[in-house]
C-alpha cells in the first residue's frame, strides 16, 4: 500500500484542470477536479489524501507540509493549459522541496507526454487517459503492459473498444458545499461523466482528436447509486456532448429516472431534440451548458462547428419551452473581435436569451490542428490582440448580466431557493473578474 496525494496545486487564480479542458473561473464557483476523483477509485487500495489547494485556497508552503506530513510516495497532480507556466513551477518547487514522484493528468501534457517528459526530468510519468490506464499497475510494476501511462521512453496508447467501466471514487473526500456552482438549486453537488471524448472535430478543441468512447450504463448506475446514498442532491455531468449516441441516452434517461437527483449537462446545440429534452426535464434535467463559441455561422464553420444560427436559436427555445436553464459559451478571440462582432453577439443573445453565459479567452491549445494550421496571419492573430479580447468580454458580460431580465431573474431565484449570499458571493466575484 503506498501513501499517495491527489493534488490539484496552489495557482494565482481559481483554476479548473480537470478533464483535459482547463480554464480560469469567473465567479463564485468550482466542481470536483474529477482526473482526481476517477483516480481515486483505481487506487482504492491505497492511502489517499486529497489537497485541493483551489478549494481550500491553500498556498504552495502549506501544500508543501501537508504532503511531507502525510508522507506521501507520490504524488499525482493535476496540471493546466490555463496556468501552465506557473503549475510547472509550483510542482517543480513542491517536488524540489520533497523528492516526491510527481504524475500528473491534465490539457497540456495529454497530446505529447514523452515530449513533456524529456523537457521536464522532474516528472516521474504522464497519465493520458483517466478513464483507461495502468495506474494502479505502475506503482507496483512498471512493465511493458502499461495503457497510457507515458513514462521515460515507454508509452502505449490504447482506447477500450466498447463501453468503459471505472470504479467508483472516494466520495469522502470528494464531496464539499465548497463544490457548486451557479445555476444549482439544492444540495450537495457530484461530478461524474457518461462518456468520454466527443464525436465532433472542432480543430480548436482538446477534443477534437479524443474518439468518443461510451460508459457502461450499469456502471454510472453504481456510482450513482453511491452518490445518492452519500448525500448529493446534483450531478454535474462533464461529457463534451451529453446525449450523442441515442440509445445510450435512452438508457441513462432510464437510470437518472430512478433517482431524485437535478442534474446539468454540457451537449451541443444539434445533438438534442425537444422530445429528448423533454424526457431529460422529466428525469430532473436543470441546465444545460451549451458552447456556441462565436455568433457568426462562417467563423463557426471555419473551425469545424457547423451548427447554423437557426439550429442554436430552435435548441435555446426548446430549453426555455421546457424552463430548462440555459448557459451559452462563448470564445473571446477565435475570431476577430471588434464592433461587428460584439452587436452579432448581442443580437444572438436576445434572440437565445440564455440564464448564464461565459466567455473564455482563446488559447491556442496543444496537440490540435490550430496549434499546427493557424488560418491566421500574423496581423491577424487572436494572442496579438489581447486587449480587443478583455473589451469583448466585458461589454458581453455587462450587457447579458446588467440586463432587467437576469437581474429579476436572479434575484427572484436567489429568494426562492434561499441563496441570496451565494448569489452576492458570484456577484463579487463577477466584478472582481471582470468588470
Amino acid at each position: 500500500m503506498k501513501n499517495i496525494i491527489l493534488l490539484n496545486p496552489p495557482a494565482r487564480e481559481k483554476i479548473q484542470r480537470d478533464y483535459y479542458c482547463s480554464h480560469t473561473v469567473k465567479a463564485d464557483y468550482l466542481w470536483q477536479p474529477y482526473d482526481l476523483f476517477v483516480l481515486s477509485g483505481q487506487l482504492s487500495s491505497h492511502n489517499l489524501k486529497l489537497v485541493d489547494c483551489i478549494k481550500d485556497n491553500i498556498d504552495i508552503e502549506k501544500c508543501t507540509r501537508l504532503i511531507i506530513d502525510f508522507k506521501a510516495d507520490y504524488i499525482i497532480s493535476q496540471i493546466a493549459a490555463a496556468d501552465f507556466k506557473n503549475d510547472i513551477k509550483t510542482l517543480k518547487t513542491i517536488h524540489d522541496k520533497t523528492s516526491i514522484p510527481v504524475i500528473l493528468t491534465g490539457d497540456i501534457v495529454k497530446p505529447h507526454p514523452l515530449e513533456f517528459l524529456d523537457e521536464f526530468n522532474f516528472i516521474e510519468a504522464v497519465i493520458t487517459n483517466i478513464f483507461y490506464n495502468s495506474i494502479s499497475d505502475f506503482l507496483e510494476n512498471r512493465n511493458n503492459n502499461l495503457i497510457n501511462i507515458a513514462y521515460k521512453n515507454f508509452y502505449n496508447e490504447k482506447l477500450p473498444q466498447n463501453y468503459f467501466k471505472i470504479p467508483a471514487g472516494d466520495f469522502s473526500q470528494f464531496l464539499s458545499e465548497k463544490y457548486t456552482l451557479p445555476h444549482i438549486s439544492t444540495g450537495l453537488m457530484h461530478t461524474t461523466s457518461a462518456s468520454f471524448g466527443c464525436p465532433a472535430h472542432c480543430s480548436y478543441c482538446h477534443f477534437e482528436k479524443i474518439p468518443a468512447v461510451l460508459r457502461d450504463p450499469s456502471n454510472l448506475e453504481q456510482e450513482l447509486e453511491k452518490a445518492f446514498k452519500a448525500g448529493v442532491k446534483t450531478i454535474h455531468f462533464r461529457d463534451q456532448t451529453f446525449g450523442y449516441n441515442k440509445k445510450h441516452l435512452k438508457e441513462i434517461i432510464s437510470i437518472l429516472s430512478k433517482f431524485n437527483f437535478k442534474f446539468i449537462i454540457y451537449t451541443r446545440a444539434d445533438t438534442l431534440n425537444l422530445k429528448e429534452l423533454r424526457l431529460l426535464k422529466k428525469a430532473g434535467l436543470e441546465c444545460v451548458e451549451t458552447g456556441i463559441e462565436n455568433a457568426d455561422y462562417k467563423i463557426r464553420k471555419k473551425f469545424g462547428k457547423n451548427i447554423s444560427d437557426k439550429t442554436i436559436i430552435d435548441f435555446f427555445r426548446n430549453c426555455n419551452k421546457l424552463h430548462i436553464k440555459t448557459l451559452a459559451i462563448f470564445i473571446a478571440g477565435l475570431g476577430l473581435d471588434n464592433k461587428l462582432s460584439i452587436r452579432k453577439t448581442l443580437f444572438l443573445l436576445k434572440e437565445i436569451k440564455p440564464d448564464y453565459i461565459s466567455v473564455n479567452s482563446f488559447i491556442r491549445k496543444t496537440g490540435t490542428s490550430f496549434e499546427t494550421e493557424n488560418p491566421y496571419n500574423e496581423n491577424q492573430d487572436p494572442s496579438k490582440h489581447n486587449h480587443k479580447t478583455s473589451e469583448f468580454k466585458r461589454k458581453i458580460y455587462i450587457a447579458h448580466y446588467f440586463s432587467i431580465r437576469i437581474i429579476s431573474k436572479e434575484l427572484y431565484n436567489a429568494f426562492k431557493n434561499k441563496k441570496i449570499k451565494n448569489l452576492f458571493k458570484n456577484f463579487a466575484g463577477f466584478i472582481k473578474n471582470i468588470i
